[in-house]
């Protein structure tokens, strides 16, 4: 498992060079620095035909955002601890740890759904259902009909992955629902931001391919991949004028709040930061949204949504140990 700078770098380069193959991208970035460089979708390493989200079984488009509402209320970090060192929180629903020499990093409300179940070997980890991807270093406890709550390693799966999975198992397990935050923009998820902006539901789908996101990334599944639109949410520490500075871009006036545009010929990205977190010890820190869309006009206006978004109070949390028991 790439680190999460690393996989920003890894992934905004792949970007670009599939954008320069279509037609040439011309976003300024200091790649010196790779904590402020854009985030774009990680499936836009994928082919570029248009594709659409899976239809959602018939009822359940509100319960997808009720437990969406609910896991992004979750502290990430409280599921790594005890047991592991530094945990460090990444994004509102993103953290990683140390575990020895291995880097452990759990993502919440990844996608996980019956294929992805289907192709998963099934075991049990502290009296809860849990799905390990070998190839991937990954295991996924199931939260709700399409949701999980995934934990990745690098440096070597085995045992790494099994000792990870088995202290996420513990939190889970014993009264996981004391990990929720108190109600605050910290629980904001990246697609019930970006729902501001579009209105269909089915559409929205989190932390799509990669080393997952869950609910720090949305993406609107429709049209060709390098177009789609795209929210990332990030922790940052830097002042966002030195962002401005090392992106290169133009600094303009979105909803009342700073936002810097990054353009190039086939695709465009605003950065602006929407609120700070004390992020569980490690703050004060900036949570950084990164909009990606095809032209920057759309950037904008998707950015504004967000910004007038983010003022809004996040839906009330329900029941976490509830929806890992439904999803037994």
């Amino acid at each position: 498992m790439p680190d999460r700078a690393e996989h920003r770098a890894t992934t905004y380069a792949r970007i670009l060079t599939a954008s320069l193959v279509l037609g040439a991208l011309g976003a300024c970035t200091d790649p010196a620095d790779d904590s402020t460089q854009p985030t774009g979708s990680p499936a836009s390493t994928a082919t570029s035909e248009a594709t659409t989200a899976p239809s959602p079984d018939p009822g359940t488009e509100e319960s997808v955002d009720d437990v969406r509402a609910t896991l992004g209320a979750l502290a990430p970090c409280g599921l790594l601890s005890p047991g592991t060192d530094s945990a460090s929180p990444q994004g509102p629903h993103t953290c990683e740890a140390q575990l020895a020499d291995t880097r452990v990093r759990v993502a919440v409300g990844v996608p996980f759904d019956d294929d992805a179940r289907a192709a998963a070997e099934v075991g049990d980890v502290a009296g809860l259902s849990a799905y390990t991807v070998p190839d991937l270093c990954r295991t996924v406890f199931p939260a709700g009909p399409a949701h999980g709550i995934a934990v990745e390693v690098s440096g070597g799966c085995e045992p790494a992955l099994d000792e990870a999975a088995a202290i996420v198992g513990a939190s889970l397990g014993a009264n996981v629902d004391s990990h929720l935050r108190e109600p605050g923009p910290d629980s904001l998820t990246a697609c019930g931001l970006l729902s501001a902006s579009e209105p269909r539901s089915s559409l929205l789908v989190d932390g799509v391919g990669g080393p997952s996101e869950g609910l720090d990334h949305c993406e609107i599944a429709s049209g060709a991949i390098l177009a789609r639109t795209t929210l990332g949410l990030d922790y940052a520490a830097t002042p966002f004028d030195e962002v401005v500075r090392r992106l290169g871009g133009e600094r303009v006036r979105l909803a009342g709040q700073d936002a810097v545009v990054v353009s190039g010929g086939q695709t465009c990205f605003v950065h602006t930061y929407l609120w700070e977190s004390d992020a569980e010890g490690r703050g004060p820190l900036h949570t950084d949204a990164v909009v990606h869309a095809e032209t920057c006009k759309e950037a904008k206006r998707v950015a504004r949504s967000i910004i007038e978004a983010a003022g809004r109070e996040p839906v009330a949390a329900g029941s976490v140990s509830e929806l890992l028991a439904r999803a037994e």
